[in-house]
């Protein structure tokens, strides 16, 4: 009777050990995570510094100067890269591309997750400079990368340096967008020299601040509707352009510009986002966000629930609008967001 008793409160005790061990194993796997105000707002990865967002399926996949953060947005559970994506540093674009493939540009190449494999490309792969600042996939599901040598766009596993006469405005892309009619712009800056370079039906098109752009430094490119929509600044230096598609040369497109002076929150223009209801968010460096709607300002800083006011970028999917920020991941949860685009 007491052997029978000992292997029974055995069995118990094993029985305890692995449900606190399945238990400790669910808690490390939960992302940091802080509720904010209001309540129907949440941050995440309060710590991590987030410069790029990308969706793949149902996990949205963050990178920054720390490397590659996941989260499964509907089991809030983190995930993780292959073996050696966690080595990853400096993360400055996300992209998936048409077969739903992830793309990682970082400090020192290129990385493309391919299932449970992680390959890498560098010059030697034929980047136009391993300093890759942005990846990007366009309508047509090509791929593209701008980096401190120039952009390129990847052709049957051969990568082609964009060229022409006269070319990008600088070869310092950090910023690559298609419009609605396949046209391409790009981004760029190294101080003093930028501006905004456009590929239109072979033909190129510049913008800089002899001819209306706010600063030469462009940090985002957005459409909704007829408008290309252009940030700019350093410091507190800068704003956003508008441009109006509506003319059919280029050279004659109707420009106009928004900074503090018009009641954006800030001049540095960080990150851009057109919402469903047409309303037009900008992100700031310093100063949070000011979303255009009917042609009046509303302002959003962290008193109302950001998780910082540096904001880098914008994703919207089925959970709401997520931002990203200095200071980890601000999530607008879908009914709020309704609210604010009313």
């Amino acid at each position: 009777m007491r052997r029978s008793i000992s292997i029974s409160n055995l069995l118990v005790l094993l029985i305890a050990m692995v449900l606190l061990f399945v238990g400790i194993r669910y808690i490390l796997n939960q992302p940091e995570r802080h509720r904010s105000t209001p309540s129907d707002w949440q941050i995440w990865f309060p710590e991590f510094d987030v410069n790029a967002m990308a969706e793949q399926d149902s996990v949205l996949w963050i990178g920054g100067k720390k490397g590659i953060r996941g989260l499964n947005i509907y089991s809030e559970q983190e995930v993780f890269l292959p073996d050696g994506g966690q080595d990853l540093k400096y993360v400055s674009g996300l992209a998936t591309d048409s077969a739903g493939q992830l793309w990682i540009a970082h400090a020192n190449g290129l990385c493309l997750i391919r299932g449970e494999n992680m390959l890498s490309f560098d010059m030697e792969d034929g980047l136009p400079d391993n300093r890759v600042n942005t990846v990007y996939c366009d309508r047509s599901g090509r791929l593209w990368i701008g980096t401190w040598g120039g952009a390129a766009w990847l052709d049957n596993d051969q990568w082609v340096k964009v060229n022409g006469d006269p070319g990008l405005i600088h070869p310092m892309v950090n910023v690559i967008f298609q419009d609605q009619s396949y046209g391409m712009w790009f981004g760029s800056y190294v101080a003093p020299r930028g501006g905004l370079s456009y590929l239109n039906s072979g033909n190129w098109y510049h913008w800089s601040t002899d001819n209306g752009l706010p600063h030469p430094n462009v940090t985002s490119i957005i459409q909704n509707n007829d408008n290309i929509w252009v940030g700019t600044g350093l410091y507190n230096r800068g704003g956003a352009m508008r441009i109006e598609l509506s003319g059919k040369n280029p050279e004659l497109l109707k420009t106009s510009v928004l900074n503090s002076r018009d009641g954006l929150a800030g001049d540095k223009v960080r990150s851009l986002f057109a919402d469903a209801n047409e309303n037009i968010w900008f992100g700031f460096e310093y100063s949070g966000i000011s979303v255009l709607k009917h042609k009046d300002f509303h302002n959003i800083s962290h008193k109302q629930g950001l998780s910082n006011n540096e904001v880098k970028c914008f994703l919207k999917n089925p959970r709401g609008l997520w931002i990203g920020t200095r200071k980890g991941l601000t999530l607008i949860e879908a009914l709020a967001l309704h609210r604010l685009m009313e």
